[in-house]
């Protein structure tokens, strides 16, 4: 992981709030930034939080998620911060948008 070499250490038990993480598919992302393990790693080690969510984008690179991310993001946060009924369906419920949109990977979802 990145973080290993640039010394950033972490403690993901610390974590007590509803987290999102988003990556991409790109060799960039999926081999340095945020690998599929890593990702698993870290949102297994989550929990008690509230709503947890990890997800890949498929065929986009690490500089490419900020704007590729940010519905879902917003979303995230219309959800948490103020309850947004419509938001929520984005990530819960048998019908959550992001599990049901091709264009995203390995999501998971845990509230």
């Amino acid at each position: 992981m990145f973080s290993d070499l640039i010394g950033w250490k972490y403690d993901l038990d610390q974590i007590k709030v509803p987290w999102m993480l988003v990556g991409g598919t790109g060799v960039f992302d999926s081999t340095l930034i945020t690998s599929l393990y890593g990702m698993n790693q870290f949102y297994n080690s989550v929990s008690g939080n509230g709503l947890t969510v990890m997800a890949r984008r498929k065929d986009a690179d690490h500089s490419d998620m900020r704007a590729i991310g940010d519905g879902y993001m917003t979303a995230f946060f219309l959800y948490n911060f103020y309850g947004n009924k419509t938001a929520k369906k984005a990530f819960l419920g048998k019908k959550a948008e992001i599990k049901n949109n091709d264009l995203w990977q390995d999501v998971k979802v845990k509230s």
